[in-house]
């Protein structure tokens, strides 16, 4: 929501940086018990984009069957699926 809030603004976003560089740069103090948390920036912009994809036509059966029992598009249960994974990361 930050970074969306950020760009609507058309401000820019500040550079990925490492923890090592926070600390090098005196951003972290860890002896006042600050840390860094990795947070994955996922930018919603609104619109589709279309990804040809090449997947084992089993795992696509599998994909497609779920999609289905969910009541999902293959698109939107892949863009899930994805979107979970690249969250679970934090």
């Amino acid at each position: 929501e930050w970074a969306e809030a950020r760009m609507a603004k058309h401000l820019p976003l500040p550079d990925a940086r490492t923890v090592a560089d926070l600390l090098r740069l005196g951003e972290i103090d860890s002896s006042a018990g600050e840390s860094a948390v990795m947070i994955p920036v996922l930018i919603d912009f609104g619109r589709p984009a279309r990804a040809n994809l090449s997947l084992d036509a089993g795992l696509l059966a599998a994909i497609d069957a779920e999609a289905s029992r969910r009541g999902l598009t293959r698109s939107a249960f892949i863009a899930n699926a994805a979107r979970e994974k690249i969250e679970g990361h934090r």
